[in-house]
């Protein structure tokens, strides 16, 4: 039997901070933005980083994606200026 809490990292949560971060948001906000604490999402990017698999190593890669995506389209941006 699981211990703990159950975690609010959800499929649907994780698409909302992504998609949030893809569109330039900053990390504090796309948690808000998703209804989620910030602590949370700090907590789950380190539990990420100390991870071989899993939900959060799935979610630290996938927030990582979304800010290279924010990047790409503001030098795309930068670029037609």
């Amino acid at each position: 039997m699981p211990k703990g809490r159950i975690t609010k990292l959800t499929p649907a949560v994780q698409k909302a901070i992504c998609k949030a971060l893809s569109e330039g948001n900053t990390r504090h906000d796309s948690a808000i933005l998703a209804g989620v604490c910030v602590a949370s999402f700090c907590v789950w990017m380190q539990r990420g980083r100390e991870s071989k698999a899993g939900i959060h190593l799935e979610f630290l890669e996938a927030v990582k994606e979304a800010e290279a995506e924010a990047v790409a389209d503001s030098v795309k941006c930068i670029r037609r200026a």
